[in-house]
């Protein structure tokens, strides 16, 4: 798991952390294992902290002072953000055929990859575990300004998520795949998916080039639009290489999915339908629909046993807000808004047997109307409406439905 520790504003300066850089605090990335005891909760059995692989040369004075250019190994502290979320690491991936982790550094535009094969008091200190080298990082890649081997021109990732190695048996297996979020600047930002081949000596280890780098300088696979500003997401996002050797890409942003094959064709496209507001009418442009990342289960994946894989229908909405669904239905009927609780928007359902006027209004909880929805003659059927609310505050409103005889009134909930 992924944590942040809170270092205050004392420890980040003793730490050698410039003040010009600083806020109010630092929060330096840990990384714990966790065995689950029982149902819930669990024991932390081995850990690993950014703060104990420090380096900085702003300072002699104070504590972790040295040639931050000959310690690639170590995390200079004064390097990326000056915000309290100092590192951002975005995700982590263990290997159980090296026994090391891997790690996305958003604000390094880095990978980096420690060696899991430590207690937690070497992976504290320099030295130990199979590498010889306790908590350090035995590589790192995508940024060597981050460690003065380079500039801006050697940058190969730019705010990446999702590093991940391609697992054994599949096309690839032992690479990195990395979702790269956000080459260039607006308006000609876009984002691509690299896999790169770590270079590892005969030994089958991590080494820097003769320009005191990690390699690659080139990458093994990319997918890449034309032009490429076509396919941008500037954050959240990932990827994976699946068994039949295509890529599954997750285009957050835009709560797209979809899967290329190694020449980079879309063979198969989903755009998620569920926001944060509720679920889209089919057909609408979507919005709000994020997704930070996806995975892919075959059917035969074994905590699916058991569970019905059948259709069970669409979850998209009727394509438009107002809409006769089906011609027969057999009594007057309010159904439950979705979703609720809700912000800013909602859906209704109703029904009625026969035509009729009907009125369909939305009161506040003093019962002071706020919005009227229909106020006409419907022919008979089932009927869905949708209901913003963004200029209305936080609290529970009644929708009430009116025909001749017939009122019925449900409570809804909006939050902000």
């Amino acid at each position: 798991m992924i944590a942040w520790e809170n270092k205050t504003y004392a420890e980040a300066i003793a730490a050698g952390r410039n003040p010009a850089r600083l806020d109010t605090a630092l929060w330096p990335g840990e990384i714990i294992e966790v065995k689950p005891t029982g149902t819930s909760g669990g024991d932390i059995v081995w850990q690993w902290h950014a703060w104990d692989h420090l380096i900085q040369d702003f300072d002699s004075t104070k504590a972790n002072y040295g040639d931050v250019s000959k310690h690639p190994e170590l995390i200079d502290i004064n390097y990326g953000s000056t915000i309290e979320d100092w590192l951002h690491i975005n995700s982590v991936r263990y290997n159980p055929q090296r026994d090391e982790i891997l790690l996305s550094v958003h604000n390094f535009s880095e990978i980096w990859v420690i060696d899991h094969s430590t207690t937690t008091a070497e992976a504290a200190g320099h030295s130990g575990g199979r590498e010889g080298k306790g908590g350090d990082l035995l590589y790192r890649w995508g940024n060597p300004q981050a460690y003065r081997a380079g500039t801006a021109a050697d940058q190969m990732l730019f705010s990446q998520h999702d590093a991940r190695w391609i697992d054994s048996g599949l096309v690839g297996q032992g690479d990195i795949l990395i979702f790269n979020n956000d080459h260039g600047a607006p308006p000609n930002a876009y984002s691509t998916v690299d896999e790169i081949t770590p270079p590892l000596n005969s030994n089958g280890e991590y080494y820097l080039d003769s320009t005191g780098q990690y390699g690659p300088n080139s990458l093994t696979w990319r997918y890449e639009t034309i032009p490429p500003t076509s396919f941008y997401a500037k954050n959240i996002s990932g990827e994976e290489r699946l068994p039949n050797g295509n890529t599954l890409i997750c285009e957050g942003t835009a709560g797209k999915f979809f899967e290329v094959d190694n020449l980079g064709n879309i063979v198969w496209e989903y755009i998620n339908p569920v926001t944060r507001n509720g679920i889209l009418t089919q057909g609408a442009t979507p919005s709000f629909n994020l997704v930070f990342k996806i995975y892919c289960y075959s059917p035969e994946y074994s905590g699916l046993g058991g569970k019905d894989l059948s259709e069970i229908g669409k979850i998209e909405l009727y394509p438009t807000a107002i809409k006769n669904v089906n011609s027969s239905p057999s009594r007057f009927s309010l159904g439950q808004n979705f979703p609720n609780p809700f912000n800013p928007s909602t859906v209704i359902h109703y029904e009625i047997p026969n035509g009729a006027f009907v009125t369909l209004k939305v009161f506040d909880v003093l019962g002071k109307e706020v919005k009227t929805l229909i106020n006409k003659f419907q022919n008979k059927g089932k009927y869905v409406i949708d209901f913003n609310a963004s200029k209305l505050t936080s609290g529970i409103y009644f929708y009430s439905l009116h025909s001749g005889n017939y009122i019925s009134t449900k409570k809804m909930i909006l939050l902000r």
